[in-house]
C-alpha cells in the first residue's frame, strides 16, 4: 500500500468510528427518552387509577356500604 492509500484509509477509518459514537448516542438518548415516557405513562396510570376508585367510592359507596357512609 502507498502512503497515500495507507492515510484515506485510517481518514475512512477515524470517519467510521466518529459516526459509530455519533449513532452510539443517538441510540442511547432515544433509550432515555422512551424510559421516560414509560415512566410518564406508569404514572398517568396510577393517577387515572386513583381517581376511578374514588369515583367509585363517591358514586357506589353508599349502596354498596351503607354503614361506611
Amino acid at each position: 500500500m502507498t502512503a497515500r492509500g495507507t492515510k484515506r484509509a485510517q481518514e475512512r477509518k477515524a470517519r467510521a468510528a466518529i459516526r459509530h459514537q455519533h449513532a452510539t448516542r443517538r441510540l442511547d438518548q432515544h433509550q432515555d427518552d422512551l424510559l421516560q415516557a414509560s415512566d410518564a405513562w406508569g404514572v398517568a396510570g396510577v393517577v387515572i387509577g386513583v381517581v376511578a376508585l374514588l369515583w367509585m367510592a363517591a358514586r357506589c359507596g353508599p349502596t354498596l356500604f351503607p354503614n361506611l357512609f
